[in-house]
């Protein structure tokens, strides 16, 4: 088994204890480290992602013999932080597997003041990184492990970094991002894709189309994605004036003096009824509301 396959089998393996919620604008540093059954270390990979600050990491712990030391290691020599990692030599197969050769992975805190790591294994050293020249040497240079997030300067968005930091309509297509993560690298292509729609690339998806968007233009087109309601030109001219229609929306069904929506003519007569109740209520309470006259009968019998 090679060394990027058993690589990849312990990211699949370790993924689900590295996907806990962290800030945006976070960095860690993912270090692969290969390990022979002999406790040497054979090669390594290491590259700076989004999202990842150390979580997962095991502190070192000198009482277990079976366990590697790595120390993160500053500018002046000075040991920021230890952990700890036993490599793992068997597959999770159906019988398991005992490989010669595996993989650890573990993820760093980046941008922590942080220049050298090194692995140790029964106080032999195994590995020295200069994680300043591996990460950002500042050379003008995408080279090494650099990529846009650790080393902006050498390497741009559009960069072939293996990092997919590239945005749709940033007007720059990262070659390392699939076709629907950067629409820059298939709009346009005068193919209307699946992950594309008219509001994202008219130049791709004319409206009318089948696109899963509805557009709702007015253009002559009705609209597959959308319901009679949301395009005027599913309805307009069909020779009803529709109550989401009007004189000025389609003149071609609604009559010319009409230019409010059409209703069905029992609404009116139970309009007109209303209307009356109305105001027959309102002349009795101002009839109510009247003073009434008081009179003298007394006087006016002597009169």
């Amino acid at each position: 088994m090679n060394r990027n396959s058993i690589a990849l089998i312990y990211l699949l393996v370790s993924l689900p204890a590295l996907t806990k919620p962290v800030l945006a604008d976070s960095y860690g540093i993912n270090l692969i480290i290969d390990v022979s059954k002999d406790m040497n270390v054979t090669g390594y990979t290491l590259y700076v992602s989004v999202g990842s600050q150390g979580y997962g990491n095991v502190p070192w712990n000198a009482s277990n013999p079976d366990m590697m030391r790595l120390d993160i290691i500053d500018q002046n020599g000075g040991i920021l932080s230890s952990y700890g990692f036993i490599p793992d030599f068997y597959l999770l197969s159906d019988p398991p597997q005992e490989l010669n050769e595996t993989a650890a992975l573990l993820v760093l805190p980046y941008g922590k003041g942080e220049r050298y790591a090194k692995v140790y294994y029964n106080g032999s050293e195994k590995l020295s990184l200069d994680l300043q020249s591996e990460l950002c040497n500042n050379n003008s240079k995408c080279d090494n492990f650099e990529n846009y997030y650790s080393c902006p300067r050498d390497c741009s968005v559009c960069a072939k970094d293996d990092i997919c930091a590239s945005v749709s309509f940033d007007g720059c297509c990262d070659p390392d991002c699939p076709d629907r993560l950067d629409m820059d690298c298939s709009c346009p292509n005068r193919v209307c894709e699946e992950w594309e729609s008219q509001k994202f690339c008219p130049k791709d998806c004319p409206s009318g189309g089948n696109d899963s968007y509805c557009d709702g233009l007015k253009d002559g087109k009705c609209d597959p994605d959308c319901n009679r309601r949301e395009d005027i030109d599913c309805t307009c001219p069909d020779g009803t004036c529709q109550l989401f229609e009007s004189r000025d929306t389609c003149p071609q069904d609604c009559p010319l003096e009409r230019n409010a929506p059409a209703l069905p003519g029992g609404i009116w007569i139970y309009l007109i009824a209303a209307s009356g109740i109305v105001v027959a209520i309102i002349l009795v309470l101002i009839k109510k509301s009247r003073p009434r006259k008081s009179y003298d009968w007394k006087s006016l019998i002597k009169k």
